[in-house]
């Protein structure tokens, strides 16, 4: 058997491991040798308190390129390359000041199954002999080793020149993060609030109708806000090279029939025909990037409706090359909306442009279609357009995708509304921690209603003390406010054996994934992003505590509220109808023939209006399942209204 640590131990070349808080775990004999230390006053240590920077030669530049370098590896996950630096070790031999000494290192991350980093390997080679050079005996050595010297020399500048501009490039892209963080937060923090409030209110049955409208119209406004921020956020993360893929085994063809019923009931309002073209071998499950692939999808389908005021809409999907473990898949939306003129299609895929032709030039921030061209791109695709003006436009693009099982595939929870505590359960001490009043106040109205034991504190300090005193089983923690922030309010707590047997979550508007890594580094337990569902909060409760929830049914989204409410659609309701219409009818639903219902409706409208209205309804929005059980409950006699 290949014994892995003699061999690293051994390797010729030095080495260090590093953990992700750059704390020396192994290193081996070489670069023991190379640095003259010891293996016990190296492991357990911060790599730059192992060696520090000599304060006393500026020149000496090797440990902060080092530092932006072991950055730049626990930022991007790639593999960063250090030219040759000068790099000051200090003196072994027990005198003080420091050794001048040259290396050239490769630091690669070691990612685990969270695709993180783990560990960091450092390479260090040491060639301080080769820059020095050795005297030579031979004139014509000589002279050859001063032009190797000089060609040394501009190599250097060279590399320290690069190392220059790479570091004021890094420390515009942290301002630019910096910055975008801050306002992230600045604007998600009262959107949690606009949003989580219009939800509840949303659910109060003494609202009126028209208070109800008013309400869901602030709620989509405030989403559409959101969906702002997630665009200049998504451009900001690609252009700093932040995005990465996040593949997982999904369930395709439901994939598919939730984008169309998210689009369907749009284009029947602008009365749009809307039709989904699926490939006859569209694989049931594929591997993918599930949360991408649909961002690309809703923004093409939804630019398709909004610049389409006639005619239809088509979504397309076939399936391509299949390979042992790959296929490719190919995606089509095509409308007959206003077009775009052949100037305007060699931009269309620029940042913040917007089609000068296009009506509706006052929503949107212009950067959907550049956002999902790249990551098409990202998913090894290509993003393409054709258009006229006055007849419409057709984008196209392929991916490849992996192969799945549906035992890969995580089965979603039905969707369904927390009502209380299931009873016989212990009492369940909750602490919220926000600096924001409104946001507080929103977080415990859905604890309260669900019956938990709530206290507040409005920073840090407060929650600690809270904590001390009260023993909560678990902290809703904001991580920015004042006096004590959530980061250090964190640290204190998981310090004792209470604490860390105490449940912390974080609850902010922070977006970036290092963030969220630096957020559970210091030990909170979960992080939920704001602005939230309340089906999140639950199932965290659920997943850490244990607890046992009753719960109450929801209506899908998708299904329009005047279906639901119009008492016509019940057997009662279509007493009306002639056998021989109700066959006629139930015989094209079953075919799923839309065109062909309305043509029987619209001919049933000239003498029985009432009922052809009412089932109109099921028809133009594609409920056909529910046309045909309206339909059997009266057509045969003694036939259950479930079977088909």
């Amino acid at each position: 058997m290949v014994d892995y640590q003699a061999l690293f131990n051994e390797a010729p070349n030095p080495y260090l491991v590093l953990d992700r808080s750059l704390k020396i775990v192994e290193v081996n004999k070489a670069y023991l040798n190379a640095t003259m230390t010891k293996r016990d006053t190296l492991l357990g240590k911060y790599l730059f308190e192992a060696f520090p920077a000599n304060p006393e030669d500026l020149n000496a530049n090797g440990v902060s390129n080092l530092q932006a370098s072991m950055d730049d590896v626990r930022k991007y996950r790639k593999p960063d390359t250090m030219a040759v630096q000068k790099y000051d070790i200090p003196k072994q031999d027990g005198s003080s000041g420091f050794e001048e000494r040259f290396w050239c290192s490769v630091n690669s991350p070691v990612l685990g199954p969270n695709n993180e980093v783990d560990l960091i390997i450092h390479n260090a080679q040491d060639v301080t002999e080769f820059m020095r050079g050795k005297p030579e005996e031979d004139e014509s050595k000589n002279s050859l080793r001063l032009k190797a010297d000089h060609l040394e020399t501009e190599i250097y500048k060279s590399a320290q020149a690069l190392q220059e501009a790479n570091k004021k490039l890094k420390i515009a892209n942290d301002a630019k993060s910096t910055f975008l963080t801050s306002m992230s937060h600045e604007l998600r923090t009262p959107l949690t609030v606009i949003l989580g409030f219009t939800q509840i209110l949303g659910r109060d049955m003494t609202l009126g109708k028209e208070q109800r409208e008013e309400i869901g119209i602030i709620n989509r406004s405030g989403q559409h806000l959101l969906n702002l921020i997630n665009e200049v956020l998504d451009i900001s993360k690609i252009e700093t090279g932040q995005v990465t893929l996040n593949e997982k085994s999904f369930d395709l063809i439901s994939f598919l029939d939730h984008l169309s019923d998210l689009f369907r009931p749009r284009a029947v309002e602008k009365g749009l025909i809307f039709t989904t073209e699926k490939g006859p071998d569209l694989p049931g499950y594929m591997k993918g990037d599930e949360g991408k692939l649909r961002q690309v999808l809703i923004n093409l389908l939804g630019n398709a409706l909004k610049f389409t005021e006639v005619g239809s809409v088509t979504f397309r999907v076939r399936s391509g090359e299949a390979k042992d473990k790959t296929r490719t898949l190919q995606f089509e939306v095509e409308d007959t909306g206003v077009g775009i003129d052949s100037d305007n299609l060699k931009k269309i895929f620029e940042p913040f442009f917007q089609v000068s032709n296009c009506g509706d030039k006052t929503t949107g921030t212009g950067l959907g279609l550049t956002i999902s061209k790249q990551y098409v791109q990202l998913m090894g695709g290509n993003l393409e357009v054709e258009s006229q003006i006055n007849k419409g436009s057709l984008f196209r693009f392929s991916v490849a995708t992996g192969k799945a099982e549906p035992f890969e595939v995580a089965e979603i929870p039905p969707s369904r509304r927390v009502s209380g505590l299931a009873p016989g359960q212990p009492s369940f001490r909750i602490l919220v921690v926000d600096d924001i009043l409104e946001s507080r106040k929103l977080l415990v109205k859905v604890l309260q209603t669900a019956g938990f034991e709530i206290q507040e504190a409005s920073d840090g300090k407060q929650a600690v003390e809270a904590f001390d005193s009260w023993h909560p089983h678990l902290i809703w923690m904001d991580m920015r406010m004042p006096v004590m922030d959530g980061y250090e309010a964190t640290k204190q707590i998981k310090k004792s054996e209470r604490g860390r047997e105490t449940v912390i979550i974080a609850l902010t508007a922070h977006v970036f994934e290092e963030e969220r890594q630096e957020i559970l580094n210091i030990g909170c337990d979960d992080f939920i992003r704001k602005p939230y569902l309340e089906e999140e909060l639950f199932a965290a409760l659920e997943k850490h505590l244990g607890v046992k929830f009753i719960f109450e049914d929801v209506v899908s989204n998708v299904e329009l509220p005047k279906i639901l409410a119009d008492e016509r659609l019940s057997p009662e309701g279509i007493a009306g109808l002639s056998i021989e219409a109700k066959s006629e009818l139930l015989t094209f639903a079953a075919k799923l023939d839309q065109k062909a219902c309305l043509s029987i409706l619209d001919r049933l409208s000239v003498s029985n209006k009432k009922n052809a209205d009412a089932l109109r309804i099921l028809v133009e929005n594609y409920k056909f399942k529910d046309l045909e059980n309206l339909l059997r409950a009266r057509v045969i006699p003694g036939q259950d209204s479930s079977e088909r």
